[in-house]
């Protein structure tokens, strides 16, 4: 139980932690960053490199926050069960899912690296966010497309549906005019 109070206290203070550095630390850093502008070594590329610091951390935990959503996202959505669906559809809705489940296993491995694995790599950490991020959208553009061409041939099946049916349409209304106009008493 205590454990569980510690960990709970931990992320707690990290996060209170990360709220410091973003709304005082760096305000200040860049602050300090421009007032020092021309100063010359050592204080310029002093105040340059904690600032480089401090934004790479940061950003390394938004990018393991924004992880763990995607993440919970994608889960959600490999979920979603819609009944009564068209075989093609179903069949690109289970390629869909199955793809996305190997990205959301790549995004918990991400948001599960501590934060010292994620500065000591983090272009190798970038990359693969970047990597996931271009998966994402490839196999939704490809979900898109395919669906775009379902519609089409839908839509098409629809109007040669209503041509088919058109004229007899048409007729019956014409029909239905006729005998309404010889239901109307005359003047």
């Amino acid at each position: 139980m205590a454990s569980s109070t510690t960990s709970n206290a931990g992320v707690s203070a990290t996060q209170e932690a990360i709220h410091f550095l973003n709304s005082a630390i760096l305000p200040v850093l860049h602050t300090a960053r421009a007032g020092v502008t021309g100063v010359g070594a050592p204080v310029e590329p002093i105040i340059s490199g904690v600032l480089e610091v401090a934004t790479m951390v940061s950003t390394m935990h938004s990018n393991k926050e924004d992880l763990s959503k995607l993440e919970e996202s994608l889960t959600k959505l490999i979920a979603l069960d819609v009944p009564g669906l068209s075989e093609d559809l179903q069949a690109r809705i289970t390629k869909l899912s199955s793809n996305l489940k190997l990205v959301a296993i790549e995004c918990k491995s991400l948001a599960k690296k501590s934060s010292f694995k994620h500065f000591v790599k983090s272009k190798n950490y970038k990359d693969r966010i970047e990597g996931v991020k271009n998966v994402i959208s490839s196999h939704l553009r490809d979900f898109t497309f395919y669906s775009n061409i379902s519609i089409e041939k839908s839509v098409q099946s629809i109007q040669e549906a209503v041509g088919a049916i058109e004229p007899k349409v048409d007729n019956v209304h014409a029909k239905q005019i006729l005998a309404n106009l010889k239901c109307v008493p005359a003047r």
